[in-house]
């Protein structure tokens, strides 16, 4: 339980963050500022990994047999 002094920080789970954190249950307290840092270096992230998704599809898909 947090400290009452901590009652303006946001309790996440560390693995919507770290993907590769052992166990399902484990969380932490941050700051405002942690977690906007956080979700912003997510969003970018994930933003990046679908350009990279997107560059290697090709503009008519793949259809089996005709390479």
């Amino acid at each position: 339980m947090p400290c009452p002094e901590m009652s303006e920080w946001i309790r996440i789970r560390i693995k919507d963050f770290y993907k590769d954190t052992v166990g399902e249950t484990e969380y932490t307290y941050v700051s405002h500022e942690v977690y906007e840092a956080l979700t912003d270096l997510f969003r970018r992230e994930e933003h990046a990994e679908e350009m990279r998704d997107l560059r290697h599809l090709t503009a008519g898909g793949y259809i089996e047999g005709e390479t």
